[in-house]
């Protein structure tokens, strides 16, 4: 199945998305961690950047033990 170019901004797409990384350390499954590493992790295109929720992902994985 191939994609389709009707969407605006669609030559931004894909890039790293949170939820590759959450889903690969949830169910410990290395395609969604190989695949958020391989993604470029930021675009050059504004309105994708605006559309990533959450840029520094790793950054709420770290725990403060108080």
């Amino acid at each position: 199945m191939a994609l389709s170019a009707g969407l605006e901004h669609f030559e931004g797409w894909p890039v790293r998305m949170s939820f590759m990384l959450y889903a690969g350390l949830a169910f410990n499954d290395e395609r969604y961690l190989k695949l958020w590493a391989e993604l470029p992790p930021d675009s050059a295109d504004e309105e994708i950047r605006r559309n990533t929720a959450i840029r520094q992902p790793v950054l709420w994985l770290l725990r403060q033990d108080l």
